[in-house]
C-alpha cells in the first residue's frame, strides 16, 4: 500500500513540477514569492516531516546537488548521478500523514490504514 502511495504521490509531483517550472520565475499570487521559491519551501517542509535528510528538492538547486554537478534546474529529483531517492515505508508516511511520525495519521490519510505496518513500526520504536 505504502509502495502505491509513494509511487502515485510521485507521478503528481512529477506533473506538477513540469507545470510550475514553465512559470518557473513568476509569481505566485497572492503571495510574494515564485514558484522557484515555492518549490524550495515545499521541499524544505517535505524533508523536515521525513526525516530523511535532502531528497526532496526545490526546482533550482546549487550546483553541486544538480544532476552530475551540471546544472541548477531541477525538474526530476534525484542523486549527483541523476538516480531517484529511495525512499523507506516510515519516511513516505511521516510526509503523508504531514506529522512527521509514521504512527500518527493526519495529512492526506487522517484516518491512518488498516494493516500490520503500524504495528511494526510502533514497536521497533522507528515512528
Amino acid at each position: 500500500m505504502v509502495t502505491r502511495i509513494g509511487l502515485s504521490q510521485a507521478a503528481g509531483l512529477g506533473v506538477l513540477r513540469t507545470l510550475l517550472n514553465d512559470v518557473i520565475n513568476s509569481t505566485v499570487q497572492p503571495y510574494t514569492f515564485t514558484a522557484a521559491e515555492l518549490s524550495n519551501r515545499t521541499s524544505e517542509v517535505v524533508n523536515r516531516l521525513g526525516g530523511c535528510g535532502v531528497k526532496a528538492e526545490g526546482l533550482i538547486v546549487p550546483l553541486q546537488l544538480g544532476a552530475e554537478n551540471r546544472t541548477t534546474s531541477n525538474v526530476v529529483p534525484g542523486d549527483v548521478n541523476s538516480l531517484a531517492y529511495v525512499r523507506s515505508e516510515r519516511e513516505i508516511l511521516r510526509m503523508v500523514f504531514g506529522t512527521g511520525n509514521a504512527t500518527m495519521p493526519g495529512g492526506l490519510y487522517p484516518g491512518g490504514f488498516i494493516g500490520s505496518l503500524y504495528p511494526r513500526i510502533d514497536d521497533s520504536q522507528l515512528s
